[in-house]
């Protein structure tokens, strides 16, 4: 999985060779990601994530729990299944420079 979503990122053509305007594909070196849970009553928000980020333990989990909600057969951008707060502490906590974040798991982060 973690292979196929990586090889999409950095396309320069569209999806199939078809000719269309592809201002809505990620840049090089990332991916679309829509966070949010099905039963929240709040739209999906969307943004775009740095590729090497999701190989890290905590989105590793995170894409675990998406898996138990959204499935691995949908369209469009990866799904996150988490609230948006949580999703943002933990992109601030990798994007950060404390070392201790590789050794976190999703029970560790209070948001």
């Amino acid at each position: 999985m973690m292979k196929k979503i990586v090889s999409m990122c950095g396309r320069k053509s569209s999806p199939r060779g078809y000719n269309r305007d592809l201002s809505w594909w990620p840049k090089e070196g990332f991916v679309k990601v829509c966070v949010g849970k099905k039963d929240s009553g709040m739209p999906l928000q969307e943004f775009e994530l740095e590729t090497n980020l999701l190989n890290h333990r905590l989105f590793k989990d995170l894409l675990e729990l998406s898996v138990e909600e959204y499935g691995y057969d949908y369209c469009g951008a990866l799904r996150i299944a988490c609230e948006v707060e949580l999703f943002l502490c933990i992109l601030n906590l990798l994007r950060g420079r404390d070392p201790s974040v590789h050794y976190k798991e999703l029970s560790d982060i209070n948001y």
